[in-house]
């Protein structure tokens, strides 16, 4: 995470327990903390277990405790969502995140996930950046960057405040 605001602190959290099998699998979720004007800001940078058919256990783990992790003291207005959820946007979690945030990703013809460089299917989006409706912010910019040497391209996002 980038900012050219001062960050107050950051913590990490862990949002799924990943077998030792489940090889690549990382699920936590970093939060920066931003002083502005006196209140608070909190980015989130979130990396949800991948979509394979032996990581649903794990996805469903990550989903609940990002959603309960939501519910427990952060409200929309103060709080910046980005990351790559691994989950795609037809998703009941995506769908129900729209109805609070303004999310932007990749578009259909330009995905944000590519298989070894290579487009499978042209609405393969599975990272995210959304900024909450209530709020007096917005994304006012952003880019969706080279994936060189990841299989995600990462999502540069200006924020207006």
């Amino acid at each position: 995470m980038l900012s050219r605001i001062p960050f107050i602190d950051m913590n990490v959290y862990k949002l799924a327990h990943a077998d030792a099998d489940e090889v690549g699998v990382s699920t936590y979720l970093q939060e920066m903390h931003l002083a502005i004007d006196g209140d608070k800001l909190t980015v989130s940078n979130n990396h949800w277990c991948h979509m394979w058919p032996g990581t649903k256990a794990t996805r469903t783990e990550n989903k609940t405790n990002f959603r309960r992790h939501l519910l427990k003291g952060h409200t929309p207005v103060s709080y910046v969502l980005g990351g790559d959820l691994n989950t795609w946007q037809g998703e009941q979690i995506i769908r129900n995140l729209g109805k609070v945030y303004d999310m932007i990703t990749g578009s259909f013809i330009n995905p944000t996930y590519r298989y070894n460089g290579k487009l499978l299917a042209p609405f393969l989006n599975v990272d995210y950046v959304g900024v909450p409706k209530a709020a007096d912010i917005s994304i006012t910019d952003f880019v969706q960057l080279d994936r060189t040497p990841s299989d995600h391209c990462p999502l540069l996002a200006t924020i207006g405040l």
